[in-house]
């Protein structure tokens, strides 16, 4: 199974674009990646700052799985994501429960997660992305909580690579029978919480 890859250069958000294509009755497993987004937005609706010079993506994944079945599915891409930023850096990124990926404390990067069910089955599963790259100037309250790869990891990083990675790891994930390897690196990669 491999990802369609639709490429928009600015828009208000990946996961609506991704929505309009689910309603037009997109078929098939399509990644939607954006250049910047202008209202892009996080757990609780917040506001997430998506400025160029990161990768914006949401995943439309068409499936008829029960939603019980697609629980894990935030934590996984989650581990997902963090097993790519370690092949491409060296660094080993820490999970927020249950879906941000941080470095020493700072936020580089949000995972937010969407079912459309139809019955008892999903219709659509969209899986939203945001990843900080390059250092930015960023908005007062996010400039004690908010990184970027590039500032955590002293490289330049290659958002073709990375995305190249991420597809790979959601696609294995996807094929897989049983989410337990997953989970298991998912509590590695997790900030125990009292």
């Amino acid at each position: 199974m491999a990802f369609r890859v639709v490429r928009v250069g600015r828009c208000p958000s990946t996961m609506e674009v991704a929505r309009e294509l689910a309603k037009a009755g997109v078929t098939g497993d399509t990644c939607v990646v954006a250049e910047s987004q202008t209202g892009g937005r996080g757990q609780f609706d917040r506001r997430f700052f998506s400025p160029e010079g990161g990768l914006y993506v949401t995943l439309l994944i068409r499936t008829e799985r029960a939603p019980l079945e697609l629980t894990h599915m935030t934590a996984c891409t989650g581990v997902v994501l963090c097993d790519a930023i370690c092949a491409m850096t060296g660094v080993r990124p820490d999970i927020k429960p249950v879906n941000d990926v941080l470095y020493k404390g700072r936020k580089l990067a949000g995972i937010l997660t969407n079912m459309v069910s139809v019955g008892d089955k999903v219709d659509s599963l969209t899986i939203g992305i945001g990843v900080n790259i390059m250092e930015q100037q960023w908005p007062e309250e996010l400039a004690d909580v908010a990184g970027s790869l590039e500032a955590a990891t002293g490289q330049t990083i290659d958002r073709e690579q990375l995305l190249t990675l991420v597809l790979s790891g959601m696609e294995q994930l996807l094929a897989a029978d049983d989410p337990e390897p997953w989970l298991t690196r998912y509590e590695r990669y997790r900030i125990k919480v009292d």
